[in-house]
């Protein structure tokens, strides 16, 4: 994985008509240029483009107030939900991880992990009936 902090700056001038297409979710920075008919322009996820809308990817609310980086308060089957969309990235075969948000609230500006990081992986990780559940069935 790469270990380069991209700044809000250039996320942001990735959107739209840029040569290139950044989208963030949990402060993951992925070039998404090959999905230029998704996010370029004024196509169907062009809100994606430019800014980490990790809350967006589990409320299905595009609207500036859900187009935030902020994942607190949602249920842990909403954070497992932007887990699945993570996932979906960074095994994308067009989509190319490039780096982290830099003094996002999931990593600092120096590229280590903030406690929101933690607690989003708490709040994504499964129940304890659940692991039972797949205890029981692995059996």
């Amino acid at each position: 994985m790469p270990n380069v902090l991209i700044t809000r700056e250039l996320l942001a001038k990735n959107q739209g008509m840029a040569d290139e297409l950044y989208l963030s979710i949990v402060g993951h920075v992925f070039n998404v240029t090959a999905g230029r008919r998704f996010y370029g322009g004024n196509t169907g996820y062009a809100f994606f483009a430019g800014r980490d809308a990790t809350r967006a990817f589990a409320t299905g609310n595009f609207e500036d107030q859900d187009l935030v980086e902020e994942f607190r308060g949602l249920s842990k089957e909403q954070c497992k939900a932007i887990e699945s969309w993570l996932a979906f990235y960074i095994a994308h075969e067009s989509y190319h991880l490039i780096g982290y948000l830099e003094g996002s609230m999931y990593f600092h500006s120096n590229g280590t992990e903030t406690s929101a990081m933690s607690e989003f992986r708490e709040c994504a990780a499964p129940s304890p009936a659940q692991l039972n559940h797949a205890a029981v069935v692995d059996q």
